[in-house]
């Protein structure tokens, strides 16, 4: 497997991706992108909830059929949320700060895992509705 040729053909499919329109992908990434374990990109998509998984995943396979040359298929790809431990070990070590196009090793709780991040924007703290008395 060529990483790098992994890395920028995940690179297409979440810049594809990213310009549907009603989509927001808050995070984009490869976990064991090194590891003998197979790779996966993960999009963190805030619509998951109310689009559900298989409309995502139609979307992701549709724009996967358009890419000229594919060295993953659509079993290598999950649509996650915000409580992904992938996601919460990111953001572990990235806080509170915007990441881009940056490799992460060792992630905790991972197994020592490797990441490769496109884009993985801090989370956003959901506002508690107030109840009326």
């Amino acid at each position: 497997m060529n990483i790098e040729q992994l890395i920028e053909e995940g690179r297409t499919l979440f810049t594809s991706l990213d310009r549907e329109p009603g989509l927001t992908v808050s995070g984009a990434f490869w976990t064991h992108i090194r590891e003998p374990e197979q790779p996966r990109l993960r999009f963190l998509i805030k619509e998951l909830p109310t689009l559900g998984p298989t409309k995502l995943y139609g979307k992701i396979q549709r724009l996967l059929k358009k890419m000229p040359v594919n060295s993953f298929t659509l079993e290598d790809v999950a649509v996650i949320d915000e409580d992904d431990p992938d996601v919460r070990s990111l953001r572990s070590v990235t806080g509170r700060s915007v990441v881009l196009n940056q490799v992460f090793s060792a992630l905790p709780n991972t197994g020592g895992a490797t990441a490769y991040v496109y884009r993985l924007e801090p989370e956003i703290k959901r506002k508690r509705t107030q109840r009326a008395h």
